[in-house]
């Protein structure tokens, strides 16, 4: 059927097998005396469905996620698997009335800018889709406007939904690009959460900002800002920002950037009765974590990783191709609260504010192209912490060890049938 229909012309069936050993001593958290080592596997199976056709375009991707051993159904003789183990990745249909307009129906990834609040999370092996509707139009400026509104199943009258979900996710992108050197990129994000008591009642969180990308050959400058207000999950009025600069060179066979990420969070020492009725927290939305600031993720929940205080992430990274098919990055980060964060009480019975100091990583990324279909990649994470962020983590610093977490990970993307 598929060889023989006109229909399907633009046909392709693919698929992609992701398998990741690693050994944790400290991802997320800060080992002990008496914490031991984790070693496992994780695997990622999904296959691709596409159609492409003149005014009509069809994805549908299933998905496998597991750790090796974790099946639920198992007895003394052998392992069955488990009672439901398949997901759907995305299922979308894009409708093209004309060549420079579209609409898009259905679960979906959304990549915007650099990924810092509308992102794929591809580190994450059951990766990030949403359900949303998406109207583009691409001519001499690019605008996007997503939809979306979620429940928790078929219902007949309004009912509560979980405040830790975004309920409603709408969004306006715009692109602009004068001949490569420079992108000027504008995003507003509505996120409703849903009211505690009242089934029908949302709270709003508004964020507004955008970002400039000027490129002059192989230098390059990158300088992104977005603006928080409305209200946040609990109804507190909101008040937070998130400023982001990048400057590099990308060469032949080297790219070189430095740069810093300052997140706002509440000053925990600012007692004014104005300050305290209003929340200072960045809130990061969908947005990447493992690829912003440092591998080892201590800070991919910013609010348990800084203790509500913010963050500020100044990095450096040199990523070499040595070879067409090896390439090695090196990634520093040094991260330090972005406010003050209480302490404990002095002698006098003051409080004390804690050292603003986090830590030092280092992250160590490897990379092998073996074709187009197989890729080897292997990395090592160290994180040095200090006073401050054992206190957060709720270890004391005496007792605590430095991070470390090594993985190798095997992506195999087999395209089993394209039609011509």
């Amino acid at each position: 059927m598929l060889t023989g229909s006109n229909l399907l012309a633009q046909f392709k069936l693919s698929g992609e097998l992701r398998f990741r050993p690693e050994v944790r001593y400290g991802y997320k958290g800060f080992p002990d005396s008496n914490s031991n080592p984790a070693a496992f596997i994780s695997q990622r199976s999904r296959l691709n469905f596409q159609l492409e056709r003149e005014k009509l375009d069809v994805s549908i991707s299933v998905q496998d996620v597991r750790v090796w051993g974790d099946e639920q159904k198992y007895s003394s003789t052998g392992i069955q698997g488990d009672d439901a183990s398949i997901d759907l990745k995305e299922a979308w249909v894009r409708f093209k009335p004309t060549s420079s307009l579209s609409v898009q129906l259905g679960r979906q990834q959304f990549k915007y800018s650099d990924q810092r609040l509308l992102a794929a999370r591809n580190w994450n092996q059951y990766g990030m889709s949403y359900d949303a509707i998406l109207l583009s139009y691409s001519e001499k400026v690019r605008i996007d406007m997503g939809i979306s509104y979620n429940n928790s199943g078929e219902i007949s009258f309004q009912e509560a939904y979980s405040s830790d979900k975004i309920r409603m996710l709408n969004f306006l992108y715009l692109k602009k690009s004068w001949e490569k050197k420079i992108d000027l990129e504008g995003l507003y994000i509505q996120a409703g959460y849903q009211h505690p008591a009242e089934a029908g009642w949302l709270y709003l969180r508004h964020t507004v900002g955008g970002s400039v990308n000027l490129s002059s050959g192989k230098p390059y400058l990158f300088i992104s800002g977005y603006y928080q207000d409305g209200k946040n999950k609990s109804g507190k009025p909101v008040s937070a920002w998130l400023l982001n600069a990048i400057a590099g060179y990308k060469g032949e066979t080297n790219h070189v950037y430095a740069g810093t990420d300052i997140i706002s969070g509440q000053n925990s020492m600012n007692n004014d009765v104005a300050y305290l009725h209003t929340d200072h927290s960045f809130d990061l939305l969908y947005g990447a974590r493992h690829s912003k600031n440092g591998s080892i993720d201590f800070f991919s929940n910013l609010q348990k990783g800084t203790g509500g205080s913010g963050l500020v992430d100044l990095y450096l990274s040199d990523n070499c191709r040595l070879t067409d098919k090896f390439s090695l990055q090196l990634d520093l980060h040094y991260f330090r609260l972005q406010t003050d964060l209480a302490g404990e009480n002095d002698l006098q019975g003051n409080l004390r504010e804690r050292d603003k100091y986090l830590g030092l990583e280092a992250d160590l990324k490897l990379d092998y192209t073996f074709s187009k279909e197989i890729q080897l990649e292997g990395g090592y994470s160290y994180l040095q912490g200090s006073e401050t962020l054992c206190a957060i983590q709720g270890i004391p610093y005496d007792l605590h060890h430095d991070a470390h977490w090594v993985y190798v990970m095997l992506t195999v993307k087999p395209i089993f049938f394209k039609s011509n």
